[in-house]
């Protein structure tokens, strides 16, 4: 009996310890996600420095589209007509090289991002609460299950968004988010240089 209870306490103990190393693991892959994250940070504070505006923001686009896209999906890039306040859509980056975007001034969620002047992660549009889009006119084109947008912002000078959307649900993170409103924080100063210069 007594081995039994020693063979018992080990086995505990190693399923214990097992379950340590599945979340420093995880814990690990976290972190070197976020040290490729900040270096390529890094890389495009550096980039966008001096550069055209159709380069600003197709620089923001190819990295947000390769590092948070994964190449899949869609990402979208909005600037704001500062006569009309409306949007335009000024570059797109599609998985389906085929695939026409109609919504050239942005949809229901877009107007979010701009009627709340905050980011929007959205897991999954069929079950979101702010979001009915039976009641709305959104009939997109494109299936869209989970995307995550973010302004980008100038003091309270709004400039336009950077969207990503995908046609699974869950495929992005809260820190896939952090992450895009981190590359829109430097976007905007780059971006607004750019009209200034312009």
């Amino acid at each position: 009996r007594l081995l039994n209870l020693k063979s018992e306490n080990f086995k505990e103990e190693i399923n214990t310890l097992n379950e340590h190393i599945k979340n420093q693991k995880s814990i690990q892959s976290s972190l070197e996600q976020k040290i490729i994250y900040y270096n390529n940070l890094r890389s495009i504070a550096n980039k966008i420095q001096d550069l055209s505006l159709q380069q600003i923001c197709q620089h923001l686009v190819d990295y947000a589209f390769y590092l948070l896209g994964k190449n899949k999906g869609t990402c979208l890039f909005y600037l704001v007509d500062p006569e009309r306040q409306k949007l335009n859509l000024f570059l797109s980056k599609k998985e389906d090289k085929d695939l026409v975007i109609k919504l050239k001034q942005g949809d229901v969620f877009d107007r979010w991002v701009i009627r709340h002047s905050s980011s929007l992660l959205i897991e999954d549009t069929r079950t979101d609460f702010r979001f009915d889009l039976e009641k709305t006119e959104y009939k997109p084109n494109r299936p869209v299950l989970s995307l995550i947008s973010s302004p980008l912002k100038v003091e309270q000078r709004f400039l336009g968004i950077l969207r990503l959307d995908n046609y699974q649900p869950y495929f992005y993170s809260q820190d896939d988010l952090r992450f895009l409103d981190s590359i829109c924080n430097i976007g905007a100063l780059g971006l607004e240089n750019a009209l200034l210069f312009k």
